[in-house]
């Protein structure tokens, strides 16, 4: 569960993102593997008290500069992976302490102030919440990454602050998507158009789309995900 290659120290302690990643995959793989059940969920235990213990009063996961780019934006990201890692913590553990930690992850994306270095002149430049900053610098798979986080959370919880904050941020991963090859930017100039970026994206509005569907009250919201997956998903390969 550490930093490894890409170019990172070696002495960096154990990255927030690929912790919270191999929580989920150790869970995800005890339903599979019976003959390891045990070993995957205490390890998956070890992943999700390690995220317990480094997530921030506020509610948020530190970046603390590991990356080089000193933004804050970056704890959305960061924040929503960790936080989706508790909400599967505590399906599969019944721990109220994931739960809560979770919830503190939501209600930071739908409420802090954050402030990040993403302006022309490199300096930092103050945002609103944190879902405003990523759709401000229009990052459509850190914005669908929370998505993914909230609408999870809303199935366990069946908070609407949840259903609501998943709503209007796949609103706006489906205002930025490009018509004419149903595909998105990796965010504002940046043309390479990754295919795991898209992947994220897409989850994160399958996860609403899963989160109301059948709901009668989200009826034109579901026709619109399905749209747009569609799009995306039967685009030309070149």
């Amino acid at each position: 569960m550490y930093y490894g290659g890409g170019g990172y120290p070696s002495n960096l302690p154990p990255w927030i993102p690929s912790t919270a990643r191999r929580v989920t995959a150790y869970i995800q793989a005890s339903h599979v593997d019976e003959s390891r059940s045990a070993e995957y969920l205490q390890r998956a235990q070890w992943g999700l008290g390690y995220l317990l213990s480094q997530q921030q009063p506020d509610g948020r996961w530190e970046r603390e500069n590991n990356d080089g780019t000193g933004s804050t934006l970056d704890e959305l990201y960061d924040t929503a992976i960790a936080g989706r890692a508790l909400v599967e913590g505590y399906r599969e553990f019944g721990n109220s302490a994931y739960l809560t930690a979770a919830e503190d992850a939501a209600n930071w994306h739908l409420n802090a102030t954050i402030e990040g270095i993403y302006s022309e002149s490199g300096s930092p430049h103050r945002y609103g919440p944190p879902l405003e900053a990523a759709a401000n610098f229009d990052n459509a798979n850190y914005v669908a990454l929370a998505a993914w986080h909230l609408a999870s959370l809303y199935k366990v919880t069946g908070s609407t602050q949840y259903l609501e904050g998943a709503r209007s941020t796949s609103h706006y991963i489906m205002a930025c998507q490009d018509p004419s090859d149903g595909t998105w930017e990796h965010y504002d100039g940046d043309t390479d158009k990754l295919m795991r970026y898209h992947s994220i994206t897409l989850r994160g509005l399958l996860e609403t789309y899963h989160a109301i569907k059948g709901d009668p009250a989200y009826s034109a919201l579901q026709d619109s995900l399905e749209t747009v997956s569609y799009t995306h998903l039967t685009l030309p390969t070149n």
